[in-house]
């Protein structure tokens, strides 16, 4: 792959980036970049001329959904595990993806997805990683080994930390759902715990469900101001309009709406490039989540 000339942008803030960037695009939604290698569509194999460029194809097809969308919303999504399970060539292709936004869009901030969790020791090289290497504005992390996995990443003050609370998964009721000794479930002791012991520099945010919309009912009295990821949108099928009216903060913002597979991987008409589909499917998203809060 060619690099590109352009240089990355030596102080990115993450919080300044979003709040920017909701305003200056009037857009609520994100696009998830996990680029299942078996759901790439072939156009982009015959455009590489092999399915042995796996780096090669990975950057072309995640490049394209970035081109094609990135008129239409507040951030990117990257989930990791897409690019490292190819090797070598999969951790090549996360970086220059990385690069890529950050050299082309440099007002549209970039959310690692690796939910990460480990003793300290080790969650500082994620950190590292994460941060100095990939350069990714903000994270999601697990915080069911406490403070220790999250507190590293928080110490980076221009950065973002989404804290897991309440994830859209099917099974995450196995344990989240479950109640403390003082009756309250575990997601809301977690959402607690990452806004009152752990944001000593206003940098966190937490991850919810639209999923269990009920359970979002008065969050803006628990969190403040706080930003909400809202997972569960497009193929895990979130329930948009239950959930939206309890997460916007007072500017009227306060939250985004990544979508991976329904955006990157939308059906395409007939001859049509895929890069069309993602962008219909984006602006789709935008919309609906633009007519939903009354914009």
């Amino acid at each position: 792959m060619t690099r590109m000339t352009e240089s990355i942008p030596a102080k990115r803030n993450f919080t300044k980036l979003l709040n920017a960037r909701w305003r200056s695009v009037n857009s609520l939604a994100a696009v998830g970049i996990d680029p299942d290698i078996s759901k790439i569509p072939q156009e982009v194999w015959t455009k590489v001329s092999d399915r042995e460029n796996a780096s090669v194809g990975l950057d072309y097809f995640c490049m394209e959904v970035v081109k094609s969308t990135s008129e239409l919303v507040c951030g990117y999504k990257i989930q990791p595990a897409f690019f490292t399970s190819l090797g070598e060539a999969g951790e090549r292709s996360l970086k220059n993806v990385l690069e890529f936004i950050l050299r082309q869009y440099p007002d549209i901030p970039i959310i690692m997805d690796g939910k990460f969790s480990d003793i300290s020791n080790t969650i500082a090289q994620y950190v590292r990683k994460v941060f100095d290497y990939l350069k990714a504005d903000a994270v999601l992390v697990n915080p069911l080994m406490g403070s220790e996995t999250v507190l590293p990443f928080a110490e980076r003050t221009n950065k973002g930390v989404f804290v897991l609370c309440k994830t859209s998964n099917s099974s995450a009721t196995e344990v989240l759902d479950l109640r403390t000794e003082s009756g309250k479930p575990v997601w809301k002791h977690l959402v607690e715990l990452a806004l009152e012991k752990w944001n000593a520099n206003g940098n966190i945010g937490v991850v919810l469900s639209a999923n269990a919309p009920k359970d979002l009912i008065g969050i803006r009295q628990v969190i403040g101001e706080a930003p909400i990821l809202l997972a569960g949108v497009g193929a895990q099928g979130g329930n948009l309009a239950e959930s939206l009216p309890h997460l916007i903060d007072r500017s009227g913002y306060g939250f985004f709406v990544p979508s991976s597979r329904g955006v990157i991987f939308a059906a395409s008409n007939e001859n049509e490039p895929f890069s069309l589909a993602v962008e219909r499917a984006a602006r789709k998203l935008r919309d609906e989540i633009n007519e939903l809060v009354g914009r």
